[in-house]
């Protein structure tokens, strides 16, 4: 009676679509965990060869020094602060590469490898989003974690429509047949059963599952609105990384490595001081560092943006 049967399976049905949409959000955070990790890797590989590279001419230049300096040709102190310029540069690297460890087990992990994972990552081109009310929408449509809340106030609903059905009395049918143990010979017999349930008609379970109803709906609406925020906090961290790309990218890029080349030689030729060398050379590295720190922002962002959209852009 009432579709008891039916409503335990629609429930059970239920609970299989959320451990769907659960499964489902945990492959999207493992996903943002390993992009995340990829593109960590990467950029810190990618400033490591600068750091080596200025690290390698900064070298060559130490060891003509120390000649000189032996020959009494400069003074020692100008080796020495050429030294001192080596050992934080090298500091500075072995900071980004202790980074990079980290981050690299973290993807052979991810990956279930324990091969060297070497990286390539691809030119982000600048792309049209749509605003934010659009952005919103695609997250409301794609992230399990929003599903499998939206499947709980399902559950909860289907449970109560579950305990309602338990206070409809049941019905118990049965027949029976008896050859000669009644003074009727070859006795057929007809039974039927119904539970009175004057006392108890289920009201206890039916008002907390109404009750399980309204939490799992604010529930629900809450993490509507972290949705919405979380999309927004990332759109406008997206857009403050972009600004600065645009603005570093046309300005600096180009130019930076020409002009480190430049101050190198005419150092070596004797154009420059030691301290103009030196204070171009610290600013320098700290501009490729900076600058590989926005680009790497930049990436991140997007990735952040599409973990939040629960979709790819």
């Amino acid at each position: 009676l009432a579709g008891k049967r039916n409503k335990r399976v629609l429930l059970a049905k239920e609970q299989t679509a959320e451990a769907s949409h659960l499964f489902y959000d945990l492959m999207r955070t493992l996903k943002y965990e390993l992009r995340q990790s990829f593109y960590t890797v990467a950029y810190a590989d990618e400033l490591i060869a600068q750091y080596d590279e200025q690290m390698r001419q900064l070298q060559q230049i130490i060891s003509a020094y120390e000649v000189q300096a032996s020959k009494r040709n400069v003074p020692l102190k100008d080796a020495v602060r050429l030294k001192s310029e080596y050992i934080q540069l090298s500091a500075d690297r072995n900071s980004i590469v202790m980074e990079a460890i980290t981050a690299r087990q973290t993807l052979q992990l991810l990956m279930d490898t324990t091969a060297y994972i070497s990286t390539d990552k691809i030119k982000l081109e600048a792309r049209t989003l749509p605003d934010l009310l659009q952005l919103a929408s695609i997250a409301k449509e794609n992230r399990s974690d929003l599903k499998a809340q939206e499947s709980q106030v399902k559950q909860e609903q289907l449970n109560y429509n579950y305990q309602r059905a338990l206070a409809t009395p049941d019905l118990t049918l049965g027949a029976g047949y008896d050859q000669d143990g009644s003074y009727v010979k070859n006795f057929y017999s007809f039974r039927a059963a119904i539970d009175l349930p004057l006392f108890n008609r289920n009201q206890g379970n039916i008002k907390a599952a109404k009750s399980m109803i309204r939490s799992a709906e604010l529930t629900l609406q809450f993490k509507q609105s972290e949705v919405e925020k979380q999309v927004a906090a990332s759109l406008y961290r997206l857009n403050e990384a972009e600004k600065e790309y645009k603005a570093t990218e046309q300005s600096f890029n180009k130019d930076f490595p020409e002009v480190n080349k430049a101050m190198i030689e005419n150092f070596n030729k004797g154009n420059i001081s030691l301290l103009e060398f030196v204070d171009f050379f610290e600013n320098y590295n700290i501009a490729i560092r900076q600058l590989n720190q926005l680009h790497k922002q930049r990436r991140l962002a997007w990735e952040d943006l599409e973990y939040n959209l629960g979709t790819r852009l």
